[in-house]
């Protein structure tokens, strides 16, 4: 996790050593079923349409009974509008 927090001269920006950006971050995409965990996806890049499309396609679909009720966040809005 970056760090939230440092100290530096008034006005001046902050710097470390280290770069704490979100390199080598992990993203995750998963389907519940009550309690149950019937879908996940874990990936190293960004998820844009071609990762989500893909992900329902080839892991969720598969995985869940035929008549299901899908329902989702709001973090993927902007990407089903796109795939649509």
């Amino acid at each position: 996790m970056p760090r939230t927090h440092g100290y530096s001269v008034k006005g001046k920006r902050c710097y470390d050593k280290h770069d704490w950006g979100a390199k080598g971050r992990t993203n995750a995409i998963g389907a519940l079923i009550g309690s149950t965990l019937v879908a996940v996806g874990l990936l190293t890049g960004s998820v844009n349409t071609d990762v989500f499309t893909t992900w329902v396609d080839k892991i969720l679909l598969p995985n869940i009974p035929e008549k299901s009720v899908i329902v989702m966040d709001n973090a993927f809005a902007k990407i089903i509008d796109k795939a649509k």
